[in-house]
């Protein structure tokens, strides 16, 4: 039985993907949480199958605690790491508090980094490893492709977990380990519905209108959004696959969004976004 840990299995994503990989029956899956009763309650659903370890991406303490755990568990090391958990926070960059800015950072960069550095040797990271080369897959977003106004945090720290899986893939590639990126769009996960708790803090600033009808639309667009599950066979395949591609983007409107990502000039986006941004200041 093979060893998976998943970061941030309470809800979402984290919970799909380990619910998936638990139902091969040849999976063994060591999940996050930040809440004890959180454990409990996806351990009731999940079964024997998987173990709850209580982990904070941000603090260092609780990332060696729980890797020392790990260590007694699975001494024949980790065969994938998941970096899912994640926060979203979103507004104008002009009016932002920096210490919203510097928690985006510090758990959806510092986070990765210190809990994929904590967990590398149970990976097979050293050259005179006994313990067999595993895979990392790392939970970004089209927001680390695409920039939009009004998503900037969220935008720069998907941006940043992007370049730090291309250094990974590279660096790692001596030690035999896969480094995979997965970039959904909009994904019917909590993540959203959390970062609008603070929906009201930007209605008197310049981005007032702006920002209310963004809201509108992200509320509109979860109706739309991709299931979790298919998120999770996505995961669980490209774990599978004996010569992955880097990143897999996966979104309802592939061929779109590959086309506005890629293909459409910054100058010619720039200019339609400016047009819907003054248009939802004059509303």
């Amino acid at each position: 039985m093979k060893n998976i840990l998943i970061t941030g299995v309470s809800t979402g994503i984290g919970l799909a993907t380990a619910q998936y990989f638990i139902s091969k029956n040849d999976y063994r899956v060591i999940g996050t949480i930040r809440n004890p009763d959180d454990g409990d309650k996806v351990y009731a659903q999940l079964g024997p199958n998987f173990i709850p370890i209580l982990l904070d991406v941000t603090k260092m303490d609780s990332i060696k605690e729980g890797y020392n755990k790990i260590k007694l568990l699975c001494p024949e090391g980790l065969s994938l790491l998941v970096n899912n958990a994640g926060i979203a926070v979103s507004g104008p960059l002009k009016e932002l508090e920096l210490s919203d800015f510097e928690k985006q950072m510090d758990v959806n960069v510092n986070g990765v980094l210190r809990v994929t550095n904590t967990f590398l040797p149970l990976l097979g990271a050293t050259l005179d490893a006994k313990i067999p080369p595993g895979t990392i897959i790392n939970i970004s977003s089209v927001s680390g492709i695409f920039n939009t106004p009004l998503l900037g945090p969220y935008c720069i720290s998907k941006h940043a977990l992007e370049s730090m899986s291309d250094i990974y893939r590279r660096e790692l590639s001596i030690y035999g380990i896969k480094v995979i990126v997965i970039e959904p769009g909009p994904t019917k996960s909590e993540i959203w519905s959390k970062a609008k708790k603070d929906s009201d803090k930007f209605l008197h600033t310049d981005y007032g209108r702006i920002w209310k009808g963004m809201v509108r639309r992200v509320e509109k667009s979860e109706s739309s959004a991709i299931d979790v599950n298919i998120l999770a066979e996505k995961i669980y395949k490209v774990y599978r696959k004996k010569s992955p591609s880097n990143r897999y983007i996966v979104t309802k409107n592939k061929f779109i969004n590959w086309f506005t990502f890629y293909l459409v000039p910054d100058r010619i986006i720039d200019i339609g976004l400016k047009k819907a941004l003054m248009k939802g200041i004059k509303r």
